[in-house]
């Protein structure tokens, strides 16, 4: 039976570029995808990827071209993009003050996921760790 899964820019940044958890990310979109299931995220999703990318292009740790062509591997992953809404915004900011941070960037993927009854999937240890929920699983090697 097809679920609903949100992902996070750690966990599209790891699938779309060589990195140490690619392989993992790869193999588990690709079930996600054969089975069915819906990916999605927050619209803040693309802007934390396009940011990533720009950063490594301008660090010179990734080249533009290569850049370009995560972004346009992003775009095939068919992620639906979730305008937040009131109430959204409000899980978003309780959650943001239950795990004691002061930016709501990632609560905004775990309200998603909390109030969709998704699956969180992210490689950010220390947010999956602080969430510590059974719906939230963090990727690793």
């Amino acid at each position: 039976m097809p679920v609903s899964i949100v992902i996070d820019a750690s966990f599209v940044l790891n699938l779309v570029l060589p990195q140490q958890l690619q392989m993992q990310c790869t193999q588990l979109t690709q079930q996600w995808i054969e089975a069915g299931n819906l990916l999605m995220a927050p619209t803040l999703l693309a802007y934390e990827v396009t940011s990533g990318l720009t950063k490594g292009v301008a660090l010179r740790q990734l080249p533009l071209d290569k850049a370009k062509q995560a972004l346009k591997q992003f775009e095939t992953l068919g992620v639906e993009l979730i305008e937040p809404t009131a109430a959204l915004q409000e899980q978003a900011l309780d959650w943001t003050l239950q795990l004691g941070r002061t930016a709501a960037y990632d609560s905004f993927y775990i309200a998603l996921a909390d109030t969709t009854n998704a699956e969180f999937w992210t490689a950010d240890s220390k947010l999956a760790r602080a969430v510590n929920q059974s719906w939230v699983h963090l990727i690793t090697t």
